[in-house]
């Protein structure tokens, strides 16, 4: 899994919530995709919306999907973008992301289940 974190910030108060609100059909159909358990075309789906959405540059993770990551999208409220990819892919990936420049950071998938210490 990859995380392509630009050097610019957004906060969620500049959010433009009538613009966003525009959108909610088609994330339910990403929603939609998940519940039948299509995660990482919900994912791609979800996060391309919000970021056409919010102004964010989708072609970061249309770059990653072209590369070859399963899935890709808008991390969170953004502006980050999640890859997440095959091992094999990596490298690719990485390479697409790191031509937006900002950082590019990897991480794993962590598939447990949380427990209190």
């Amino acid at each position: 899994m990859l995380f392509h974190v630009p050097s610019e910030k957004a906060y969620t108060i500049n959010s433009d919530v009538k613009r966003l609100q525009t959108v909610k059909p088609l994330v339910e159909v990403a929603y939609e995709q998940a519940l039948a358990g299509k995660v990482w075309e919900a994912l791609s789906l979800n996060g391309l919306i919000y970021s056409s959405a919010q102004g964010f540059d989708p072609e970061i993770a249309i770059d990653a999907l072209a590369a070859g990551a399963v899935a890709a999208g808008l991390c969170g409220k953004g502006p980050a973008v999640t890859a997440v990819t095959q091992k094999d892919k990596v490298d690719s990936v990485k390479a697409a992301l790191q031509k937006h420049g900002g950082e590019v950071l990897t991480a794993k998938l962590n598939n447990e289940k949380a427990k209190v210490l």
